[in-house]
């Protein structure tokens, strides 16, 4: 992928050249030329791709601080939960203390009738109620009541256990959320190292400008016009890929945090729920501690008396006594059965909790393979790029050691024609001689150099041909190995052109040096641009990330 977009980089500085080269033809046709037009459109296309880069890491910040209202949120359950255990353990430590404490209390005739009053008030029970053991007295049913106590503690302590390890799943969820945070860091670097790469090619480009001063022609402008649409293309499949792997990333994120509100809400109504059963629970002790305690001082007031009481009002007072005890332990078992009820519904939710923990483990696994090839295609990128600069090193040395050899030959046939007058008419019927000689040899060259040039475009025509069928069967392909043998047969196919190419221009030089002295400067040029073209094809080729090391 790298390597596809430092393509598009070269290109899109080869079209701004060739732009720059023909300002007169740009502003006589008073329009943009096809390639401005283009580098203006690819230079939007990788405007909106950031944008959408920018709106994606935006959506993650929102999504960032809705979980933290939803941490925020299950903190403040937790403390709710703390404080109700805390009340809870008061209330257990009042209760098991006990009447036992309690001090002597003086005879009250108003407390007496009131009870009594009450006692007969209320309706006589049932059979079935009449029929209860009188053997339960006070002291039995206050052990029966402990033990509810300790049950509904024990299932408080289970209810904070089950917190905690919600809590835990939340924790490992927001390592997973951190994460993810990482790798969007990682990304803004990535985009700052490509903006740093964007200034280093507009560099080299305002350096090649003046370097290819001599390279003009039609055949260069469709090769750099082809490289463009090539480079942006790939370059435009490689944003999309990135746009839609963060959009997925985000997709996956909303999802994370609703089974999070999820969690959470749940959490809330057990909260709640165990709160109201906790005041509940508060408010029953509170009337058994009364009863306990007027039962006592009933009992106290009957012995201090003439115990004239009669047997059956005490027996009807301890039997009503007992119907208000069964009638609350009643009410205890009804809110255990709810309790027990929420904890298979908090267990439920808890494994969907897990479940979505353990899908954004895998994410952040597959993020970090993900980064790890992101490095890897950046390293080759690098070397690339330092290839690309030690072959225009070559071939500015090159051009510089042409000129040199042409100036040389200027100044040489300057020298000639500074000879004596006696020579010059001597050397005339030479030179005619010559001339007619070159002029044959010339046509002769011009008419190989006609055939191989023929030969070389239908080869060149083919191999084209040949990369655009791989290339279409390469996006429609998904195996990666299969994608790296197809690209194998794209470079070794180019490579047998280029050395047809290789061997047509060779055959045609060993014909100029044959007469190296005759050879005029027109003939020259052929051979150079011909030389010229397949360098620039072995550039293009490396720089499309097709090299020998596949």
């Amino acid at each position: 992928k790298s390597n596809s977009f430092c393509t598009l980089l070269v290109g899109l500085a080869d079209s701004h050249r060739i732009e720059h080269r023909r300002p007169q033809a740009r502003a006589s046709h008073g329009r943009l030329s096809p390639q401005l037009k283009f580098s203006l459109t690819v230079q939007s296309t990788i405007m909106s791709s950031e944008t959408s880069i920018v709106k994606l890491q935006a959506e993650n910040i929102d999504l960032r601080e809705q979980l933290s209202k939803v941490e925020a949120r299950v903190e403040i359950m937790a403390r709710i939960v703390t404080q109700a255990a805390a009340r809870d353990d008061e209330t257990r430590r009042a209760v098991m203390a006990g009447p036992a404490g309690q001090g002597g209390v003086s005879a009250d005739d108003e407390l007496f009738q009131r009870l009594k009053k009450k006692v007969e008030a209320e309706k006589q029970p049932s059979p079935a109620k009449q029929q209860a053991p009188a053997a339960g007295s006070a002291g039995v049913d206050l052990d029966a009541i402990k033990a509810e106590i300790a049950r509904f503690t024990a299932r408080i302590e289970e209810l904070e256990a089950e917190l905690a390890e919600a809590r835990g799943k939340l924790d490992r969820s927001r390592a997973a959320a951190l994460e993810l945070d990482a790798r969007a860091a990682e990304l803004e670097k990535e985009r700052d190292s490509l903006a740093a790469a964007v200034v280093d090619v507009r560099a080299e480009r305002d350096a090649a400008n003046e370097r290819a001063a001599a390279f003009e022609g039609a055949e260069i402008e469709e090769e750099v016009q082809r490289r463009v649409e090539e480079g942006v293309f790939s370059a435009t499949m490689e944003l999309e890929d990135q746009i839609t792997e963060l959009k997925e990333e985000n997709e996956n994120l909303r999802e994370t945090i609703a089974n999070h509100h999820q969690v959470a809400a749940d959490r809330d109504a057990a909260v709640e729920s165990a709160a109201a059963a906790v005041k509940e629970r508060s408010i029953a002790l509170k009337v058994k501690d009364g009863a306990i305690e007027d039962a006592a001082k009933l009992r106290r007031e009957l012995a201090e008396r003439d115990k004239r009481i009669d047997a059956l009002e005490e027996e009807l007072a301890k039997a009503q006594q007992n119907t208000a005890v069964l009638s609350d332990l009643m009410e205890l078992e009804d809110r255990v059965t709810a309790a027990e009820e929420a904890k298979t519904k908090l267990l439920a939710r808890a494994e969907t909790a897990e479940k979505v923990a353990e899908n954004a483990r895998q994410q952040a696994k597959e993020q970090s393979d993900k980064c790890a090839r992101y490095k890897e295609l950046w390293a080759q990128a690098d070397e690339a790029k330092a290839e690309a600069e030690l072959r225009v090193s070559a071939l500015t040395q090159r051009v510089n050691g042409l000129s040199r050899e042409r100036d040389s030959a200027v100044k040489q046939r300057d020298a000639a024609f500074g000879a004596s007058e006696q020579r010059a008419r001597a050397q005339e019927r030479e030179r005619d001689e010559a001339q007619r000689k070159h002029k044959a040899t010339l046509e002769r060259l011009k008419a190989k150099y006609k055939d191989s040039s023929e030969v070389t475009q239908q080869n060149y025509k083919a191999a084209r041909d040949a990369y655009e069928q791989l290339i279409a069967k390469l996006q429609g392909m998904a195996d990666a190995e299969a994608k790296e043998e197809l690209i194998c047969d794209l470079f070794f196919e180019y490579e047998r052109k280029l050395w047809l190419l290789q061997a047509d221009i060779a055959s045609l030089r060993t014909v100029g040096d044959l007469r190296e002295s005759d050879m005029q400067e027109d003939l020259s040029r052929q051979v150079e641009d011909c030389l010229s073209r397949a360098e620039m094809l072995r550039m293009q080729l490396q720089e499309a990330g097709v090299t020998p090391c596949c």
